[in-house]
């Protein structure tokens, strides 16, 4: 009896952890949202990926529910705090916010060689924006760095 009571506590307080642990992810996509224009500070690894989790669920749910055109609509919408997370997420891996710039010029860049009809530049471009993405999601990745000042934990 005994054991039975302690394995049903310990398995409560797993679930409370756990729930906590899920409100505390989405607390960081409501903090990112709420620094919609905010470029400057830092944000570490768990701050960032929350925010695109939450993101890419709440777009596949208005998908579902609305259609390809809302999903559109949600994308737009959260282009700018998708760019702030990132700029802040490189500044906290010590890279520059400019890597998250680069893939979108890139690709802009195809988009107006598909349209002049130039298909080697618009390969080139897009390959190189491909390329670049890669190396962002790579940035993206790396640990926190910890400056003299302050103490980050990831």
């Amino acid at each position: 009896m005994k054991k039975e009571n302690q394995k049903n506590q310990n398995d409560s307080q797993e679930i409370s952890e756990a729930s906590s642990s899920v409100s505390q992810t989405f607390i960081y996509f409501i903090d990112s949202w709420k620094k919609y224009f905010l470029f400057s500070g830092r944000a570490n690894r768990t701050m960032f990926w929350a925010f695109v989790f939450f993101n890419i669920v709440i777009g596949s749910f208005i998908a579902l529910v609305v259609g390809r055109q809302g999903a559109v609509v949600y994308f737009f919408l959260s282009f700018f705090p998708a760019w702030s997370a990132a700029v802040r997420r490189l500044r906290d891996a010590g890279q520059s916010g400019l890597w998250s710039v680069i893939p979108i010029l890139l690709f802009c860049g195809s988009a107006y060689f598909v349209h002049t009809g130039s298909s080697a530049l618009n390969t080139l471009f897009f390959s190189l924006g491909f390329i670049s993405s890669a190396l962002l999601i790579f940035f993206l990745c790396l640990k926190s760095e910890t400056l003299k000042s302050e103490k980050v934990t990831d």
